[in-house]
């Protein structure tokens, strides 16, 4: 194969962005931040991404956090009844549903669509006696690159939903006493201060 081929390829692989979906698992997750009132104890992780993910939670103001709930106050507790999450400056925290979070971090899948305009580029490859060959090598590394990661992104997105559906917590979720509750929860107007839980 032709220098200039291998470039090519390697260059068109270098922006296949697809990536593969790493769980989150709230419950194996080390917190360090914590809060406790009248024996519920509140912990939370709000660094749960980098990349791309963290870009997009940037720009539409939102923020993921995996939170731990523990409840020894002698009584069930309703979020956003009996007890809630507020900043540090004693104002609420704005959580959103989960459909929100969805469609805000999933993966555009029909972004990757758009590789098969790699399918018009021609590589014109010089033999070496003068002449030289159109070489239509992107009709196959177009829709190649198209379809992988368009498959690769639908897996990922399966792999999403399903965690914020065993996962998310939702205004009027219950929390038994003596349990704990592990969850994650979409915030919007994220205010980079540390949260507290308050109990009525």
């Amino acid at each position: 194969m032709k220098p200039q081929i291998i470039i090519l390829v390697f260059a068109l692989s270098l922006c296949s962005c697809a990536s593969s979906y790493k769980q989150i698992n709230p419950p194996v997750l080390n917190y360090l931040s914590k809060s406790t009132d009248k024996s519920v104890n509140f912990e939370y992780q709000n660094n749960l991404y980098s990349g791309r993910e963290a870009k997009y939670e940037l720009e539409n103001d939102i923020k993921l956090v995996a939170i731990k709930i523990t409840n020894n106050s002698g009584k069930d507790i309703v979020i956003g009844k009996n007890v809630n999450l507020l900043y540090a400056d004693t104002s609420k925290v704005n959580m959103i549903d989960k459909y929100d979070v969805y469609s805000i971090l999933r993966q555009q899948s029909n972004f990757y669509i758009l590789y098969l305009a790699l399918t018009t580029v021609i590589l014109n490859v010089n033999k070496g006696d003068n002449t030289n060959t159109l070489a239509p090598i992107a009709y196959v590394i177009g829709p190649g690159l198209a379809a992988s990661n368009f498959f690769v992104s639908r897996a990922i997105n399966r792999g999403f939903k399903r965690e914020l559906n065993k996962y998310y917590v939702f205004t009027g979720d219950t929390i038994k006493n003596n349990t704990v509750k592990y969850g994650l929860v979409g915030i919007k107007n994220w205010k980079y201060q540390d949260m507290v839980i308050k109990v009525d």
